[in-house]
């Protein structure tokens, strides 16, 4: 999940949020920069994605990774107001989880919490029609319906 971190300050840049298809980071730092440039790369070494946050930033995420080839490494950076790097961090060999779905945690975690997990032995489930199927009918009888029972009368009823 995380990797190994490269910059100012040892934990200064971390992973906040793992998902299939996202990616979370978070950073503290001293500088305060005019804006933060937040870089994410593919095992291709491919740019995929590029954030140019202000200054007040201090947290990324980036979704729609699922598709790409792993692991990814994010950088971050802190740009002054003349183009120059303030503050620089990044992480290599960050994977994404396979094991939890993409979303609120909170929520998917709830509706997963009572639910029977099968194993791969169980294989899946064969559809279900959604009309039962008809009971064989005792000789004689027939598929009607009975007749309505009247309504008992009562004292108000008269």
């Amino acid at each position: 999940m995380q990797g190994s971190a490269a910059g100012a300050g040892g934990n200064a840049l971390r992973v906040v949020r793992t998902t299939r298809d996202q990616l979370g980071v978070a950073w503290s730092a001293e500088p305060d920069p005019l804006c933060w440039r937040v870089v994410c790369w593919d095992s291709r070494d491919a740019a995929v994605a590029r954030l140019k946050l202000s200054g007040t930033h201090r947290r990324a995420t980036f979704a729609g990774l699922a598709r790409l080839p792993q692991p990814f490494t994010i950088a971050v950076s802190g740009l002054a107001d003349d183009g120059a790097v303030l503050w620089q961090a990044g992480l290599a060999d960050l994977y994404l989880r396979a094991d939890r779905p993409a979303g609120r945690e909170g929520a998917s975690e709830r509706m997963r919490t009572g639910r029977h997990q099968r194993t791969a032995s169980q294989g899946r489930r064969e559809p279900v029609s959604p009309k039962r199927p008809k009971k064989d009918l005792a000789p004689g009888k027939t598929g009607k319906t009975r007749k309505p029972k009247p309504k008992k009368k009562t004292a108000r009823g008269k």
